[in-house]
């Protein structure tokens, strides 16, 4: 399972990949709500991803010939197989979306929030954010072994 994502075309301000990203790998339509940081990936490829924190405004989750599946899954259950460099990225969307509650109101089905499980995830508990849904995990085509 991954967040959707990929490469600006060229001269691709950020903000607008992950919205043409978002709605090719998962149907959904998305507006920036915010700037993320931009976090360091380490592995078998590493590199520097910026980030953007997104809100659903239409769409139905559907995979494609890029994802075979889509779907939302709350904070306290994300699926076997999330690849780890994730959850940084998600407990700061979680992070921006409690700090926006306070100043202005965010509808329920704002997509990214999530935790990774640990002690970012109990802190978010905390917060309250235990069962907020995230929207955009794909499941890739030719990921092995991750189960749904």
């Amino acid at each position: 399972w991954e967040l959707p994502g990929g490469h600006p075309d060229d001269g691709e301000l950020i903000e607008l990949t992950a919205i043409r990203e978002t709605r090719e790998e998962t149907g959904i339509e998305v507006v920036v709500a915010g700037r993320l940081a931009d976090f360091h990936r380490t592995g078998f490829v590493p590199h520097v991803s910026p980030t953007v924190l997104c809100e659903a405004i239409d769409g139905i989750p559907i995979g494609n010939h890029e994802s075979v599946d889509v779907r939302y899954f709350p904070v306290d259950r994300l699926p076997w197989g999330l690849l780890p460099w994730y959850r940084p990225v998600i407990a700061e969307a979680l992070l921006l979306r409690h700090a926006n509650r306070r100043t202005a109101p965010v509808r329920s089905s704002a997509p990214l929030s999530a935790g990774d499980g640990g002690l970012a995830s109990r802190r978010h508990q905390a917060l309250g954010l235990g069962e907020v849904a995230m929207a955009g995990l794909i499941h890739l085509v030719g990921i092995v072994g991750a189960q749904r």
